[in-house]
């Protein structure tokens, strides 16, 4: 049974959530600590991923997720310049640039010191089904149920990787301490995902053939916000508030990250013999030279499944649910 939706709560804002990320803080009202670099040299290289010809996954409801993405993009960006700490270059923000190395060049142009790509998710064929709406008399289109969540993506490939991962937790853990959940089903030893896990507490996995993360100067990550083809998650991450809560944990993880927030040597469960091996976490290395591999941007599938829902089917709003809220057995 999945759970409700998690509203944001009210009280706190994001000093609370500053002092949860660099360790101090709480009710209490304690200010966050003090910031460890001059947050007018940090510089956001927001990325807007997919374009408008080439636009990505499909939602549950037909939707193309460049839409989602420009729309989430647009939210980070006013954030940050509301908090006003930091600076924020959008990148794609019109959905014309389809070169891949051109983003993180274009930030670099731009002053950009630390780089984000916005995505949304999708999930692999064999977990997709169809449906024809609310209504039922709608288009055929294909959706998944099975994962909800976020996840983080950094490359070893970056010549920054240190960096890039401590950027990648500092994203995480704000999410998460927004009540956000990870998703775990990029892990799954399965063709089109097995993705090295950094640290499934924070969603953080390792995937050195992104293109936009290998062609990066500064440290960079990759954002899937949520799962697009989740029916209920859809419903969330198309809504301002939402993308509010989203855009709030990203300024929260730039306070953190400016703060020096430390990347952990060895991720926790590295050692532990009990876990399988494609379930502990990887650490990250420096590559020992720029990966050749392919350019890649997403990676969820965009084909259609099969079974129709039940007639009358009704599922809760699960943005995103607990750990309690059933997913796929993972790892396999």
């Amino acid at each position: 049974m999945q759970g409700r939706l998690r509203r944001p709560r009210a009280p706190g804002g994001l000093a609370l959530l500053l002092g949860i990320l660099v360790g101090g803080g709480g009710a209490g009202g304690a200010a966050p600590a003090a910031l460890a670099c001059d947050p007018s040299t940090v510089v956001l290289g927001l990325d807007i991923g997919h374009t408008l010809a080439r636009p990505g996954a499909t939602s549950a409801r037909g939707r193309p997720e460049f839409g989602f993405n420009q729309a989430l993009g647009q939210t980070i960006a006013a954030a940050v310049r509301r908090d006003g700490a930091f600076r924020v270059v959008v990148i794609n923000a019109d959905g014309t640039m389809a070169g891949l190395t051109q983003r993180p060049a274009a930030a670099r142009a731009a002053g950009a010191t630390v780089f984000l790509s916005v995505h949304h998710d999708s999930v692999q064929p064999r977990y997709l089904q169809t449906w024809r709406g609310e209504t039922g008399t709608g288009p055929v289109i294909p959706y998944s149920d099975r994962f909800s969540g976020f996840s983080v993506f950094v490359s070893a490939a970056n010549p920054q990787p240190r960096e890039s991962e401590r950027w990648g937790r500092a994203v995480g853990r704000a999410l998460v301490a927004a009540g956000l959940a990870p998703t775990l089903h990029h892990a799954e030893p399965i063709e089109g995902e097995n993705r090295p896990l950094l640290d499934p507490a924070l969603g953080l996995y390792r995937f050195d053939g992104l293109a936009v993360l290998r062609a990066a100067t500064m440290p960079a990550a990759l954002l899937e916000a949520g799962l697009i083809v989740n029916r209920a998650d859809e419903r969330v991450l198309a809504s301002p508030a939402g993308q509010d809560r989203i855009a709030r944990a990203v300024v929260g993880a730039l306070h953190a990250y400016c703060a020096g927030l430390p990347a952990s040597p060895e991720p926790p469960g590295l050692s532990s013999s009990e876990a399988p091996a494609s379930a502990r976490p990887v650490p990250m290395a420096p590559a020992p030279g720029r990966e050749s591999g392919p350019a890649i941007e997403g990676k969820g599938s965009r084909e259609s499944g099969e079974a129709m829902p039940p007639p009358g089917e009704s599922w809760t709003p699960t943005f995103f649910p607990p750990s309690s809220t059933p997913q796929a057995p993972w790892p396999r």
